[in-house]
């Protein structure tokens, strides 16, 4: 009997299999007010393929404005040429034309077009970087509400929604819409795979510690101590970082149960500049810089420069991600620093004993991207089957490893493996690379799940798919879910935060290198609650009290 790619994995293997369940009220198919995000509807249907056309229908032909997402720019001009894509078509009765904007004008060409009310029939966006939020897209007719719609015309995404309420929950706004076929994260709908969404964490010089005998340093006293040592005996950069983003120097603040933005304080959400957290971090800094274990330059470093530093040999620890970072340097370092052994070490424990993560949507499960339906659909019905096939079986394996026996098959250990030839095309230009011409879905935040076994496809450099147990080994209490502002505290919102985000920045950059004394720090706080952050603090808790409610 020939295995389902999807049941493979056990998050996901029942998804589909559930009719009903005893107890169970609301339904994410209807917009009235007593529908409960935590209670979908329990008449999901039983359907694996969904609505499928009917035998010898001409395909329905519908447009699709969409990015070209930067995997698959690699090797095509348009999804046309995506394999995976040609057999939804094919699958659905539906004829794709793509529209895609010019590399660099998305936002802009997006803007044109829902301004103008020039819509295809379909587009696919984050819809959380819309003005307002989706919502708002909704308010402006440029998508259509899909609670009416998605019991008789979605019933693959029904049985999910049935199965993982955590997912409607965050699929849906405050008002309780419904606007998107949404990507959703395989990985984070259960508690034992969610470690696989820890892709971010520190790495060190395994090779110099192993040389002076220091064991993994787990705690900021064992740290500081690895850092000196390094100092005192290889002619190095400690510990560079960027001033801003995805290396930020700022990342180490979690070890306080802080982090620098916005973040869960119990049941509520706060801001780093408010928590006593912060300033310990910030002081710890201090002195960490006066005693050269900070690149001097770390406020100028970015993403290029800081890549430079690390695969010339200079650096002992950062913090980073996993591709982009960790492996990228790694494979840099094989040629020009052979002997080096950059390695992925846990998150510090901090004062309280607890070693916290500084990437704080590891929780999430849907990000606000999908495939949305616009109120110019010349066919909705056809739309509806089109997007609803990817959260079946046959569309999430379809979208996420390709075309069985072209680009994908099952050993005999009932995993999930690429051909020879797609294995081989691989390991000569990365997984990314290939899985953009073949099967884009599963790693461009498409309209469907994100398949388990797809993170151990990807994740093929040695010790790369391991590291997670390492940098996953966390409380994850610092995380916030995905929160949706109205339309007029967007507006607040951004207006306070990016003034505050700034002068930030600055002031504690400068406090930092010592160009401005610790003391100033209570004036720095004082001068942004002026700015309205604590107004911003309170936006962010009314967002929360509203997606609890949902």
């Amino acid at each position: 009997m020939k295995q389902n790619p999807r049941n493979i994995s056990l998050l996901l293997c029942a998804a589909l299999l559930c009719g009903s369940l005893a107890g169970c009220s609301g339904n994410p198919g209807s917009s009235s007010p007593s529908s409960s995000a935590g209670s979908p509807s329990a008449s999901a249907p039983a359907s694996s393929a969904g609505n499928a056309p009917s035998s010898g229908e001409e395909p329905v032909k519908l447009t699709i404005f969409s990015q070209l997402n930067s995997k698959s720019a690699n090797t095509v001009t348009s999804y046309e040429e995506v394999l995976s894509m040609q057999k939804l078509e094919e699958a659905t009765g539906v004829d794709i034309e793509w529209q895609h904007p010019p590399i660099g004008q998305e936002n802009e060409q997006f803007n044109l077009m829902c301004a103008s009310q020039d819509l295809p029939d379909m587009i696919f966006w984050d819809w959380s970087a819309y003005p307002g939020g989706p919502e708002k897209a909704v308010l402006d007719n440029v998508i259509i509400k899909l609670n009416d719609l998605i019991e008789t015309g979605a019933p693959n995404l029904q049985a999910l929604f049935h199965q993982y309420p955590e997912m409607y929950r965050q699929a849906i706004t405050d008002e309780k819409t419904l606007y998107t076929f949404p990507f959703a994260c395989g990985a984070c709908l259960e508690e034992e795979t969610r470690i696989h969404n820890h892709f971010n964490g520190p790495a060190y010089r395994k090779d110099w510690a192993d040389a002076l005998n220091i064991p993994e340093p787990r705690t900021l006293d064992e740290w500081h101590d690895m850092l000196a040592a390094f100092k005192a005996n290889f002619d190095c950069i400690p510990y560079s970082a960027t001033a801003t983003g995805g290396n930020a120097l700022s990342k180490l603040a979690a070890s306080f149960g802080v982090l620098e933005d916005f973040y869960m304080d119990g049941d509520r959400i706060n801001h780093g500049l408010l928590s006593d957290g912060y300033k310990q971090w910030v002081q710890l800094m201090v002195d960490w810089y006066a005693e050269g274990l900070i690149d001097p330059d770390y406020m100028a470093n970015d993403a290029n420069s800081l890549k430079a530093k690390i695969t010339n040999g200079e650096v002992g620890l950062y913090i980073g991600s996993m591709g982009g970072n960790w492996v990228s340097f790694c494979k840099v370092l094989e040629e020009t620093v052979p002997e080096a052994n950059l390695q992925y070490m846990h998150w510090p424990q901090g004062p309280d004993g607890v070693a916290y993560t500084a990437t704080s949507t590891v929780n999430n499960i849907c990000n606000g991207s999908g495939v949305s339906i616009t109120t110019k659909c010349s066919n909705i019905d056809a739309a509806m089957r089109y997007l609803d096939y990817g959260y079946s079986d046959e569309g999430i394996a379809l979208l996420n490893y390709g075309v069985e026996g072209v680009t994908y098959e099952i050993d005999a250990n009932n995993e999930v493996v690429f051909t020879p030839e797609l294995k081989k095309e691989t390991d000569e230009k990365g997984t990314d690379y290939v899985l953009g011409e073949y099967a884009f879905g599963g790693i461009s935040s498409w309209a469907t799940l994100q398949a388990v076994p797809l993170i151990k496809l990807t994740r093929t450099y040695p010790g790369q798919y391991e590291m997670v147990n390492v940098w996953g080994d966390v409380s994850e209490a610092l995380c916030m879910p995905p929160l949706t502002p109205t339309v007029e505290e967007a507006t607040t919102m951004a207006n306070i935060i990016n003034q505050v985000t700034t002068y930030r920045n600055e002031m504690i950059g400068k406090i930092i290198m010592g160009q401005v004394p610790m003391s100033e720090y209570d004036a720095v706080v004082a001068s942004a609650k002026a700015m309205g952050l604590e107004d911003a603090v309170a936006i962010q808790n009314a967002a929360l009290t509203r997606f609890n409610n949902r």
